[in-house]
């Protein structure tokens, strides 16, 4: 193992370093191939775009959650309203002017958005999610109640506890085909719901049958070579007379 770096860029080398295994973090590698080089990879920042319809300019606007069951600072490292970088990561904002504000997030976690992260944000009509991220938190979104549309990101594996719960002006949702599993609660209460789309073929795997609880009794459409088994799967058959295929 080396005990120094002679240069530390994109392509660097370790004095007498020689990998017997290849070695790959986020930003980190070490290629057993060349000898005495790692590989410094840095990571691209994710950030997510919000919009907010603001009605009044008299009190301060939930624009994030810093609270007692958040992750740190809500597992923002910068945010930025309306093109000015605010000096730091803060909960609430006073706007000046009434209409829509764009409000720009930076992660901590590149891949994922944090527990509760925007739970409460009730002035938030839309947020654009990147494709890298793989896991939403618990309570991301929760009680977003302004939120007209959400694009869950193919990339995405894990959908927490109550992630989408008591959004309640959610018109539809698609679930990607990568997802493997969704938490207690995911889109309970989100009672604007007119369908459900899900394109994994395998049914994830349900936390708990309350998932969709209260979400208008809307259709839940699956692959259709998949319905019998999403209508058989453990706690899926409990939704088994709203399970049907995806249009054509």
């Amino acid at each position: 193992m080396g005990k120094y770096l002679k240069v530390f860029n994109n392509h660097s080398q370790y004095e007498a370093f020689t990998a017997t295994t290849d070695f790959i973090r986020p930003n980190v590698s070490f290629c057993k191939g060349v000898p005495k080089e790692v590989h410094y990879n840095p990571i691209v920042a994710t950030i997510l775009v919000a919009k907010y319809n603001i009605t009044s300019t008299s009190s301060p606007t939930q624009i994030s959650y810093n609270g007692y069951y958040g992750d740190g600072t809500s597992g923002f490292s910068e945010i930025e309203i309306d093109g000015t970088k605010l000096p730091n990561v803060v909960s609430s904002y006073t706007f000046n002017t009434i209409g829509e504000h764009t409000v720009k997030y930076t992660l901590k976690e590149p891949t994922k958005i944090g527990k509760c992260a925007f739970d409460g944000c009730s002035k938030m009509t839309s947020i654009s999610i990147p494709n890298n991220i793989t896991i939403i938190g618990a309570f991301a979104f929760g009680s977003c109640t302004n939120l007209t549309s959400i694009d869950i990101p193919s990339g995405v594996t894990i959908i927490e506890n109550s992630t989408f719960g008591y959004c309640e002006n959610l018109t539809s949702i698609t679930i990607p085909s990568g997802v493997t599993s969704i938490g207690s609660s995911a889109f309970e209460r989100c009672r604007g719901l007119n369908n459900i789309t899900i394109n994994a073929t395998t049914p994830p795997t349900l936390i708990n049958t309350d998932a969709f609880d209260y979400t208008n009794n809307c259709v839940i459409y699956v692959p259709s070579e998949s319905v019998q088994a999403f209508k058989t799967a453990n706690k899926w058959n409990s939704l088994a007379s709203r399970i049907e295929a995806i249009p054509n």
